[in-house]
């Protein structure tokens, strides 16, 4: 099976009996999770077979990650590029690289269907565990490597295995906000989407910037 950094993101003709597949699980998929959705289901929405869906994917699991990887794929292709270009110039600091590793799924985000990419996004947190272990290293771990290793250089005073902890916190912050939660939950007046991304960026930058183990430090003593 290709890797995601190298599985063609192709919108196929939205006639073809494929696509239509990947169109209705998709739809399904953010609307009801991983697990509420069913290959039959997916087949009614699409007005095509449970035949014809074996036939192109085989199994559930096959068109569920296939249907991740469409959404998000692109996502991680935009960020190891932007990596790729700040490296290029020497060692970028922690809010350059927090804004090119968060700026492709904001950016993606306004460009899928409204709450589509942060549902979707959600499914590899939420998903059923032997799967959704499975598909995130398959799907995430490259450029999550990278980039902690990335922040490990901007950040030498830190350990490393202390910023990839801090870094999978960042993650569910800018999950939270892509799908929205920051702004319901708020009492504030709302803002705008560059102002939540720029919040996004100094909220996180402190995070990383701070020892997650203080705390426990203080609880062992």
């Amino acid at each position: 099976m290709p890797s995601p950094q190298s599985l063609p993101v192709v919108r196929q003709d939205a006639n073809s009996t494929r696509e239509r597949l990947l169109m209705a699980a998709e739809r399904l998929i953010a609307e009801h999770g991983i697990e509420a959705v069913s290959v039959r289901a997916v087949t009614q929405a699409a007005g095509v077979s449970v035949s014809a869906a074996n036939y192109h994917f085989g199994s559930k699991d096959a068109l569920v990650r296939e249907t991740l990887w469409r959404v998000l794929a692109p996502m991680n292709q935009r960020r190891l590029a932007a990596l790729d270009a700040l490296e290029a110039e020497g060692t970028p600091d922690v809010e350059a690289l927090l804004e090119a590793f968060m700026r492709p799924a904001f950016e993606l985000s306004s460009n899928v269907a409204p709450t589509v990419y942060g549902r979707m996004a959600a499914q590899l947190y939420s998903g059923p565990p032997e799967f959704e272990g499975k598909t995130k290293l398959e799907l995430l771990n490259p450029s999550f490597q990278r980039y902690v290793d990335a922040f490990a250089r901007a950040l030498p005073d830190r350990r490393r295995d202390d910023i990839a902890l801090s870094f999978q916190f960042v993650l569910g912050a800018a999950l939270h906000a892509l799908r929205g939660h920051a702004q319901r939950l708020s009492d504030a007046e709302p803002v705008s989407d560059a102002e939540l991304f720029a919040r996004l960026v100094s909220f996180s930058a402190g995070g990383l910037r701070a020892s997650c183990l203080v705390g426990l430090t203080q609880v062992e003593e």
